[in-house]
């Protein structure tokens, strides 16, 4: 598995061939509401990508980033809050097997 971050200010084709890696065919766009982020964060310790995402307007711009770039077609947003996990994974799969 691999993530790719790309921020640009316009919606463009990945170049996928110039970072030697292939297309995927579904990305799988895992989010998290901000608290919630920041007590898991705060138990496990801050990596240099969460303290650059403590600031809200560049937090904002990456998600944007995202939002723009990524395919809806071949994208997969999964919300990883504190509801029953296994109920979400279910929920995952299902919707991974409707996009087959």
């Amino acid at each position: 598995m691999y993530c790719l971050f790309i921020l640009k200010k316009e919606k463009e084709e990945i170049d996928y061939e110039s970072y030697g890696i292939i297309k995927p065919d579904l990305t799988i766009f895992i989010g998290l509401n901000e608290q919630v982020r920041q007590e898991r964060i705060t138990k496990r310790g801050k990596s240099v990508l969460d303290k650059v995402l403590d600031d809200n307007e560049k937090r904002e711009a990456f998600l944007k980033s995202f939002e723009k770039n990524l395919p809806k077609n071949e994208t997969i947003y999964f919300d990883n809050g504190n509801d029953n996990v296994t109920e979400k994974v279910k929920q995952l799969f299902e919707e991974i097997s409707r996009r087959k």
